[in-house]
């Protein structure tokens, strides 16, 4: 049982709770996440102020279902996320904080599912090959309906045609008085072959939007899943609340026709036009300066489990799902109810693996085509296109000289990370003993120093630790990521005979590759087999068809007397 985080120990409890999630999932990456390791030998660090970290472990990567690297990855997206947004905002331009909401029911589903009535209705995937029609889940309606608001002919703008095809006019003026098209004010003009095409112009011009920052969060409450987005959208100009309210304005009404295309409810308005399903916050720091820029990017406060109230800025709002705690009729996050989960519900249990099947391979947060690479550049920092697995497995720091010990691969998966709560009793033993409160945790486990473990000054010439094989492993690594993320799309609904006939494949190429190691070639045989196959079988045939003939002659000689030969 995982019990609520206070303030003071969240990464305790992000890595208890990850134990319970191992013993529930059903995704392999996260089931095995820092349980294998990339070499023989694990190494755990003690720094001078106690700190422990580890390296030469595999982490998935997981911003949804695995509360270590959802802290890790989320963290490090954060810190990039809030410096783009100051540099942004102090070079004179604005950002809004949209919102976009969905009205949700008790009975609706989360994740896709295969229409009823098809050959797969009840597994998770086609298996059948008839390609089976599937109806969308909530989230992935949500995004569906998203895009409709970032890309297409609304958000980029249109070419006005007439009959098909492009307007043309001789003179750029006679459109302007054209009652069928629109203003001067809401449309651009470009010369193509000495007339002028009518460009309407997009929302996205129309507001000078540089660019968009997507995140999305979900909720499970009495009234079912409840998907919504945070958006930034990044303008030229300052942020202002008139703007916010013009921009609220047109945004719902686009939404509320996304949601009637894909399916959704029609959104809610909310009281005398304001709230309800779209919300537009800006960040205005032209009237006070660079404090009230400072409020708005930490004007986001929430309430934890012990009633203190936390302010979190921009950045984290938009990044940081690991931080938050649903209230009150709202619900709760994924990670409350995988913690309610491991509890020994049995809806949290179902309702956990829903979420699970339903973000699996799904971006958290993703940028409009260009945008980081132009903020970047405003930093003056090198683009960050690491992604989350590379930022999940890279290796924590201890600060000053730390002290090191080595656990064998195999004893650090079954008496360490195979423990329920063995890693977070690590994290705590450094700080309340340092490197003496490590060792004597490691014994008290029954790790034989050694034969199990060994400490950093006792390594030979001749041993290679774990930081070397770091070094010397990076396409083991990447290959062993590779192989999780396969395991991930693997059906969890296959049958034994589904399973012993991918086995027999598997072994059939084995058995291929040898006999090409051993100069035969498969391939090359197999031809050779169905040529004389096919050579006897025509042979065969003429032989057959010459003694059809002949019985038959022998048949009319006998029945008239006639001799055919003659």
């Amino acid at each position: 049982m995982v019990h609520k985080a206070k303030n003071g120990d969240r990464e305790d409890w992000r890595l208890r709770l990850r134990d319970e999630i191992q013993r529930i999932t059903q995704l392999p990456s996260v089931k095995m996440c820092q349980v294998t390791g990339l070499d023989v030998a694990v190494k755990i660090s003690v720094g001078p102020d106690g700190k422990v970290t580890t390296g030469g472990t595999v982490s998935c990567g997981s911003v949804w279902s695995c509360p270590r690297c959802a802290a890790v990855v989320r963290g490090q997206r954060a810190d990039r996320l809030g410096a783009r947004s100051l540099v942004w905002l102090e070079d004179g331009h604005g950002i809004y904080m949209l919102t976009l909401t969905a009205q949700h029911w008790v009975n609706v589903r989360l994740e896709d599912r295969i229409a009823a009535g098809s050959p797969c209705a009840r597994k998770s995937e086609c298996e059948c090959g008839q390609a089976c029609p599937v109806q969308m889940g909530q989230l992935s309606q949500l995004m569906e309906a998203w895009h409709g608001i970032a890309q297409g002919a609304w958000w980029v703008g249109q070419m006005v045609t007439r009959n098909k095809g492009p307007v043309l006019w001789a003179d750029r003026h006679h459109w302007a008085d054209d009652p069928r098209f629109p203003a001067p004010d809401e449309i651009m003009a470009k010369e193509v072959k000495g007339q002028i095409v009518v460009w309407r112009k997009g929302f996205r011009d129309r507001h000078g939007i540089a660019g968009t920052t997507r995140t999305v969060e979900i909720t499970d409450g009495k009234n079912g899943w409840h998907s919504h987005i945070h958006a930034l959208l990044w303008t030229d100009e300052t942020a202002t609340r008139a703007a916010a309210d013009e921009l609220e304005q047109e945004l719902f009404e686009r939404w509320v026709k996304r949601c009637a295309a894909v399916g959704l409810p029609k959104p809610a308005r909310g009281q005398n036009g304001k709230g309800g399903a779209v919300r537009v916050d800006p960040a205005d720091r032209s009237k006070a300066g660079a404090q009230a820029l400072a409020r708005y990017l930490a004007k986001v406060q929430e309430a934890q489990e012990d009633d203190t109230v936390v302010t979190r800025d921009l950045a984290s709002e938009m990044t940081r799902g690991d931080l938050k705690s649903a209230r009150g009729s709202k619900g709760r996050v994924p990670f409350q109810i995988a913690a309610d989960a491991a509890g020994g519900d049995r809806r949290s249990l179902l309702r956990w693996r829903e979420y699970e099947r339903a973000t699996k391979g799904r971006r958290c947060l993703t940028w409009s085509h260009g945008l980081e690479k132009m903020l970047d550049d405003m930093l003056g920092v090198d683009p960050d296109d690491r992604t989350d697995e590379e930022l999940a497995n890279a290796e924590e720091e201890t600060s000053g000289e730390a002290q090191d010990v080595y656990v064998a691969m195999g004893a650090y998966s079954q008496k360490v990370a195979r423990r329920p709560g063995g890693r977070a009793d690590i994290r705590l033993a450094g700080p309340a003993g340092g490197l003496p409160g490590v060792t004597a945790l490691l014994d008290a486990w029954g790790l034989v120093q050694g034969t199990d473990y060994w400490l950093s000054s006792h390594f030979g010439e001749n041993v290679r630790t774990s930081l070397r094989t770091l070094k010397m492993g990076a396409d083991r690594a990447q290959a062993h990521t590779a192989r999780l993320a396969a395991a991930d799309m693997i059906p969890v609904s296959r049958t034994p005979a589904e399973w012993a006939e991918a086995a027999q494949l598997r072994q059939s190429v084995i058995e291929a590759e040898a006999a090409r190691a051993e100069g035969k070639d498969p391939l090359a045989e197999q031809a050779q087999r169905r040529t004389a196959h096919a050579k006897f079988a025509a042979e065969l045939k003429k032989a057959r068809d010459v003694e059809a003939t002949q019985a038959a002659m022998e048949r009319v000689r006998q029945s008239t007397g006639w001799d055919a030969t003659t």
